[in-house]
This record gives structure tokens, C-alpha cells and sequence, in this order.
């Protein structure tokens, strides 16, 4: 792909890329030590609200202040800091329940805007040197295979070593991590920050209800979320307590899972992206298909979405 060829877009793209596969490793790895400790969903329930829904609230707006510090300084303290709340973890996996959801909450954070920031400044390369669409399109493939292979890999270190191994090679990840982004330059800010558009909760509010069909799509999409992220603190309990299964088929499950969302990603009518073609193979209308938001959002009338760290911390903030 010729965006690969665009310095320094591979290391943007295989940090994402990493990133994505840690979270992995200390998501799993936490959810079965928490369910094999206190053998509640609830406490499950309560680690998903640190992992997943805790963060989402502060991506935002602390993405958008670390978008105007230099990327290398920015992502290396993140992920340094990342490593360091990782290795802590490992250690005090015995602490009490609410000083292990505090210590996922921060490293989830970092590891959030972390995946904003870079997400971002990638975004910014790639529409200086006019390859948006080539460049997004391999950044969401990457994301869509980490969500197949990152089950599966925490789940082997899991089942295989233990939970504590799997948080310590997250530990090592992030650590690798900041020794690698320091040296990269720019901001993830990029030059439309100033333009770009800004929209109140009244405001927004008000234009849902003046386009009801909008509202009721949005309304739908938030329920299936919702819907979606309920399904970990019930699977748990009733793969390992019920089934009488193991992590390694827990991690079978959310591998299928990937898999199906990654087919899901994939439909015939991706033509929305692009020209299509009947000789089109598999893999070019996967990635029309997963590309088509961010074309159309790169071809709307507005100042260019991509390259606002807001835009990225709103829609790509969420991992599942």
C-alpha cells in the first residue's frame, strides 16, 4: 500500500496497532482474575465501567490538550505511564477491588488517548500528502485483525502463564511503546483545530430533535452498544460457571467474535466508498467498506474532521 511508504506512517501505524493488542492483554487478563477471585458479575460489570465506559467520559477532553504538545513527548509520557500502571497491577493483583478498577481506569485512559492521539496525527500525514483513504483504510484493517488476534494472544498467555503474565507482557508492550514514539515529531493537533466546528450539548440536542430520523439511528446505535459491551460480564460467568469452560475458551469466543465483526465490516454494498467492480476481490471491498465513514466525513462540506483531535476522540475513542 503506498501510504506505508509515507514517513512516519508504518511506526504511527504498528503503534496503534500495539496499542490495541495491550489493551487486549489487560482486558482479559483482568476480567478472569477478577471472575476467579470473587466469582460475581457484577465485579466484572464494575471493571468493564473501568475499562470502557470510565475513560470515554475524559478521552475528549484531555486528548484535546495533549493534542498541541509535541507527539514523541506526548505519546512516550502516555505510554511510560501506561507501563509503569501495568507493572504496578501485576504486583498488587491482590489489592482490594476498588484500587485494581482505579489503576485499569488510568491505564485504560492513557492507552485511549494514547490510540486518539496517534489515530489523529496519522490522519494529518495522510491528508498533507493526499492518501486519507489509503492510509485509514490500512489503520482500520489493523484494527480489525487485532480484534481477532488479540483475543486469541491474551487468552493463550492467559490460560498457558497467567493472569499476572498477561498484564506484565501488556507491561512490556507499553514500554516498548514509549521507547519508540519519543522521537516523533509534530503534533496530532494538526492545522484545523482552530476551524473546527464547535457544537454545545443544547445545541446538539436541538438538532436531534429537529431531524428525528437521525435521533432514532443514533438512539438504536447507542442501545446496540450498550447491548454489546453487556455481553462480557455475562459470557464470563457462564462460560467458566456454567459451561464448566476455561479462559482459552473464553478467548475462543471473542475471537469468533472478532471475526464476525470484521465479516460484519465487509458487505457488497460498499460501493458508497467508491467505484466498485464486479472483479473486485474480498479484500479491496473490506476496505471500502470500513472506509466509508471516513470518506464520506473527508468529502462533507465542514472543515476536515479527521484532522481535529475532538473528531478522533468522539468517534475512534472506543475500541469494541
Amino acid at each position: 500500500m503506498s501510504a506505508l511508504r509515507i514517513h512516519p506512517f508504518g511506526r504511527l501505524l504498528a503503534t496503534y496497532t500495539l496499542d490495541e493488542a495491550a489493551d487486549w492483554l489487560v482486558g482479559i487478563a483482568l476480567a478472569v482474575f477478577v471472575y476467579d477471585r470473587t466469582h460475581s458479575a457484577l465485579a466484572v460489570a464494575a471493571l468493564l465501567m473501568a475499562t470502557r465506559f470510565g475513560p470515554s467520559l475524559v478521552i475528549a477532553p484531555l486528548a484535546g490538550r495533549l493534542g498541541t504538545v509535541r507527539l514523541g513527548t506526548a505519546l512516550g509520557g502516555l505510554y511510560l505511564g501506561a507501563a509503569a500502571v501495568a507493572f504496578v497491577l501485576a504486583a498488587l493483583t491482590h489489592a482490594p477491588l476498588p484500587v485494581l478498577y482505579a489503576l485499569t481506569f488510568a491505564l485504560s485512559t492513557s492507552a485511549a488517548i494514547g490510540r486518539v492521539l496517534t489515530r489523529t496525527a496519522a490522519s494529518n500525514l495522510l491528508d498533507e500528502h493526499g492518501k486519507l483513504r489509503e492510509g485509514i483504510a490500512a489503520m482500520n484493517v489493523s484494527a480489525g485483525a487485532i480484534n481477532v488476534l488479540g483475543p486469541a494472544l491474551a487468552g493463550t498467555i492467559t490460560a498457558l502463564v497467567g493472569t499476572q503474565a498477561g498484564v506484565l507482557a501488556a507491561a512490556g508492550v507499553f514500554t516498548g511503546l514509549a521507547m519508540t514514539t519519543w522521537r516523533l515529531n509534530g503534533s496530532a493537533a494538526g492545522t484545523a483545530d482552530e476551524h473546527a466546528p464547535s457544537v454545545s450539548v443544547r445545541e446538539a440536542l436541538r438538532m436531534l430533535s429537529a431531524t428525528p430520523s437521525v435521533a432514532a439511528i443514533l438512539f438504536a446505535s447507542a442501545l446496540l452498544l450498550v447491548l454489546l459491551f453487556m455481553d462480557e460480564p455475562i459470557l464470563i460467568p457462564y462460560i467458566e460457571g456454567t459451561l464448566g469452560g476455561t479462559t482459552a475458551s473464553y478467548a475462543t469466543l471473542l475471537t469468533v467474535w472478532g471475526v464476525g465483526l470484521l465479516l460484519g465490516g465487509c458487505p457488497s454494498p460498499s460501493c458508497a466508498a467508491g467505484p466498485c467492480s464486479a472483479r473486485s476481490s474480498w479484500p479491496e471491498r473490506c476496505s471500502r467498506a470500513r472506509t466509508s465513514s471516513s470518506v464520506w466525513r473527508s468529502r462533507s462540506s465542514s472543515p476536515m474532521p479527521p484532522r481535529s483531535v475532538a473528531g478522533w476522540a468522539t468517534g475512534c475513542s472506543g475500541r469494541r
